[in-house]
């Protein structure tokens, strides 16, 4: 009987080895840009304890795990933690300008996410998680700024460059761009209609804005992002 449950054991055991890996869902790499976008924002950082920010940073570097980041990606996003857990055990508020620059120069590598993402947009690696990224900025950080006491013109200065990369996602990903679900691209589209007017938004705008990419939110909770 010991034999035979080994046996059973070792058959299952060589076949998990030769399963193919998971492959990658628009979500695994939309959710990593997500979270990316959350790392850089004291506004978000600020209201966690040290414990619960340590455990929000444990469950970040998984998203980016889950999207097969490479090792340059991961010690990068590591050395960014270290320097988050380190200066969020002193409230924000009594930071010098010295603390605020060393967070200020406190990023994810570009060229380690560029050699990871690749440079082509219309790819699904960079076209999700820079969907993730800017969705979160319009969608959460933008309208966040005056709460967080950073001023409408901020949260202005904010949403430009975020609204052209909404549009760089409407007219040059035609092939990854179509593989949204209709209402995604519905919302892509709504939210890249107001580049135009990005330096001269109204609260109003913003609102709206927001609307749109709660849509999209929606969607990657629930992995629902493409058709």
């Amino acid at each position: 009987m010991h034999r035979l449950i080994l046996s059973i054991l070792t058959v299952i055991a060589v076949q998990a080895l030769v399963l193919p890996a998971r492959a990658q869902h628009p979500y695994d790499y939309f959710n990593a840009g997500k979270y990316m976008e959350f790392t850089n924002n004291a506004g978000y950082l600020r209201y966690y304890s040290p414990d619960g920010l340590a455990s929000e940073s444990k469950g970040g570097r998984q998203l980016f795990v889950n999207a097969k980041a490479t090792p340059a990606v991961l010690a990068s996003y590591d050395k960014l933690v270290q320097t988050s857990l380190r200066l969020f055990q002193m409230q924000y508020s009594t930071w010098t300008q010295a603390y605020l620059d060393e967070w200020n120069r406190s990023v994810i590598d570009p060229s380690a996410l560029s050699n990871w993402l690749g440079t082509n947009m219309n790819s699904k690696s960079a076209f999700f998680f820079w969907l993730g990224n800017q969705t979160m900025v319009v969608g959460k950080t933008v309208p966040s700024q005056i709460d967080w006491g950073y001023g409408f013109a901020n949260a202005q200065s904010l949403a430009g460059p975020a609204l052209q990369k909404f549009v760089t996602f409407r007219d040059d990903c035609p092939t990854t761009f179509r593989t949204l679900r209709p209402q995604v691209q519905a919302a892509v589209k709504a939210i890249a209609n107001y580049n135009p007017q990005a330096s001269s938004l109204s609260q109003g705008d913003i609102t709206a804005i927001q609307k749109q990419a709660a849509v999209i939110l929606l969607y990657a909770a629930k992995h629902n992002l493409t058709q």
